[in-house]
């Protein structure tokens, strides 16, 4: 069945850029590879914090024995660590690229800056949210 009405593309073009490593301006230059491994470090370690949580939280509905809530919960914690650091490295990457690219792809470094700041945060609070479980946890049973 054919239609007259085209078709429109709704997606943001920043974000479809952001996903397939290519600056949004200049369409054959390639991202710096440092900048899009961080990038998709940062996304794996996100998704994996936030997989650990939910594995957490179902654990504990699901009544897991103590030892592998806790081993949930150090891997909770140094995934939220390096989740940190490595959203750390992004920004700095993210500001330094900006600056020495700033004509030709500026708001792409910048968004990049404000999407690591978001997993830094997030990172931060889930590192301290999973401590606090774990220190709780030592006192309760031991």
């Amino acid at each position: 069945m054919r239609t007259s009405r085209k078709i429109e593309s709704k997606t943001n073009p920043l974000l479809e850029h952001y996903f397939n490593d290519m600056l949004p301006l200049k369409k054959n230059r390639q991202i710096p590879l440092l900048f899009v491994l961080t990038r998709k470090t940062v996304l794996f370690l996100f998704l994996y914090q936030t997989a650990t949580a939910v594995f957490f939280l179902i654990g504990n509905f699901q009544r897991f024995l103590d030892e592998n809530l806790l081993i949930i919960l150090r891997t909770a914690s140094v995934t939220a660590v390096a989740l940190t650091v490595l959203s750390v490295a992004g920004i700095i990457e993210g500001i330094i690229y900006y600056i020495v690219q700033k004509k030709s792809a500026g708001a792409y470094y910048l968004f990049h800056s404000v999407c690591m700041t978001l997993t830094a945060a997030a990172g931060i609070i889930n590192l301290f949210a999973w401590r606090t479980i774990d220190v709780l946890s030592q006192g309760i049973r031991g």
